[in-house]
């Protein structure tokens, strides 16, 4: 299945993971029977989950989560997925057969215990349904008994668009695991192309085209064993969602009535993000005049996703990273911009999925008397660096493809972090593994075997500042317990995806190791350089 990014506090650890659920394929089913297909085959099972900055030593993720029955974080205990984002055939539960559940020792046999299906409890609901799916079996079968249960419309977005067709969606939903059930969060959206001088957005056939007026007022969870769906009202102040509340009383729970387990899980829409961020371009400009000249109109940042291929726009991205003069990482959303024609960073745009800011959009934008490598340069700057460049053609030349992931833009205070994956794919296997992992700020560009390299590099290549620091302080020893202190500080927020207070803490192992250097050269009396700056 498709791979959700979220984050989950995992005991001390907020973490950034990567989910998907196990959903049946019935393509891959062993007997191509009626039997087999509708009665024994009827779901998934389980969901994966791994770590978003790690990977083994192959380049193989590193999981959280994992086999079946499932062990590890975050705990699944009812690991059924009978509901999910492409199964879309229909199923019998409560018959004669027993469900097939997942092979063990033995193979192991389940039951359905739900209560969305819809019972097979007269002849005429049966002649209904054999009419509607096209099968005689529904009427033939001697495995179905009055108890049997038809569960269709599996597909969580057909299964909310029939529901509430006055709604549009967004087309990620992503699976989420809270207090051992799996779940599926949706964003709805209400819409209008009606709402007095808006301006319509360009008809790209993209999501949320063909309206002016767009709002994330519900969410939508469905359980992925059960199929309950749930639909919950997040903005009270919209008056087109107001008015369906009205109209179909009972249909939009109170957002407060949702779980906190799942509340800490609903994120900003992606397909509003994108629209929003895309008309962001030039309604960033309040100035009348500048406005009418378009004189300081933005671009979405592009990336290369090939060496040397076509420059594509950036996708928004989920991360867990720090804003400028915030205490603390939370989850966002981030997309970076251009000056028009031009490629160097301008702004960059945030929008904040943890409560108590969720919705809150984030507008950063860098002085213009300074000049900020932007994406594109930094793709410029892979593409050139002789090293990177030899290594690229050694692993293409080795009967294996190079795969460049894309490039994470992560702020840093008032600076910029970029990373890109590489990966590694053989020609006969369509399994990647991350080999390498690309780091830089401004012209600084280092490829290593891991991210804690690639930043240990990247920090011990940049440019020294003007000393800062104090004289050296401190016996020999004292330095050496406060470097290994402040390390090993790195080391733990590199960890948890920290890059903010990795970058402090090995700033500070700097300087530290600097004031070694003063201590135990002939002249200790001169002033120590100060550590490298991380910034570009």
């Amino acid at each position: 299945n498709e791979v959700a990014v979220d984050r989950y506090q995992l005991g001390s650890q907020y973490l950034q993971l990567l989910l998907a659920a196990r959903e049946l394929n019935p393509d891959k089913v062993p007997a191509n029977t009626w039997v087999a297909l509708k009665l024994q085959y009827t779901h998934g099972y389980g969901v994966v989950a791994a770590r978003a900055n790690q990977a083994t030593t192959q380049g193989d993720p590193v999981l959280t989560l994992q086999d079946i029955p499932p062990a590890g974080v975050p705990p699944v205990t009812q690991a059924g997925v009978y509901f999910g984002r492409h199964t879309t055939n229909y199923v019998l539960t409560d018959s004669k057969q027993p469900e097939f559940d997942y092979p063990f020792a033995t193979d192991q046999y389940t039951q359905w215990k739900g209560t969305s299906g819809v019972p097979l409890s007269s002849a005429l609901r049966s002649l209904a349904f054999a009419i509607r799916f096209g099968d005689v079996n529904l009427l033939i079968s001697l495995q179905l008994t009055s108890q049997t249960q038809v569960l269709f419309n599996r597909a969580v977005l057909d299964r909310v668009t029939a529901l509430a067709p006055f709604l549009q969606f967004d087309q990620d939903p992503y699976v989420a695991v809270v207090d051992g059930h799996v779940y599926w969060i949706l964003d709805g959206f209400t819409v209008t192309d009606q709402y007095p001088y808006s301006e319509m957005p360009p008809e790209d056939g993209g999501p949320l085209t063909g309206v002016n007026y767009a709002r994330n007022s519900v969410k939508v969870v469905v359980d992925a064993y059960t199929g309950t769906t749930t639909f919950y009202q997040i903005d009270t102040k919209d008056a087109v969602a107001n008015t369906y509340a009205s109209i179909f009383p009972g249909l939009f729970k109170p957002f407060n009535s949702m779980p906190a387990g799942l509340q800490a899980h609903i994120r900003y829409p992606r397909d509003l993000f994108n629209r929003q961020a895309e008309r962001f371009t030039y309604f960033h400009m309040t100035d009348p005049t500048v406005f009418y000249l378009r004189s300081d109109l933005w671009n979405i940042a592009k990336e290369n996703l090939a060496q040397g291929g076509t420059a594509s726009p950036i996708r928004p991205f989920y991360v867990i990273s720090r804003l400028p003069g915030e205490p603390k990482e939370e989850f966002l959303t981030i997309l970076p911009y251009t000056p028009n024609g031009k490629t160097n960073m301008i702004a960059y745009l945030a929008a904040r999925s943890d409560q108590p800011d969720y919705g809150t959009l984030f507008d950063f934008r860098f002085p213009k008397d300074s000049l900020v490598v932007g994406p594109q340069q930094v793709e410029a700057n892979i593409d050139q660096a002789p090293l990177i460049k030899s290594q690229f053609a050694l692993l293409n030349a080795a009967g294996s493809s190079v795969i460049r992931g894309n490039l994470l833009v992560l702020p840093i205070e008032t600076s910029l972090l970029y990373i890109e994956p590489v990966y590694l794919e053989a020609t006969n296997v369509a399994k990647p593994q991350l080999k390498k992992v690309i780091v830089a700020t401004g012209q600084n560009v280092v490829m290593e075997d891991t991210l804690d390299k690639a930043l240990a590099a990247l920090l011990g290549n940049a440019t020294p500042s003007a000393p800062t620091g104090p004289s050296p302080s401190g016996t020999v020893a004292q330095l050496i317990a406060q470097a290994k202190t402040h390390y090993d500080a790195a080391q733990a927020a590199l960890k948890n995806g920290d890059f903010t207070t990795y970058a402090k803490e090995i700033q500070t192992v700097g300087s530290i190791l600097n004031q070694l250097a003063a201590l135990q050269s002939p002249s200790a009396s001169a002033s120590p350089s100060a550590s490298p700056k991380a910034s570009p």
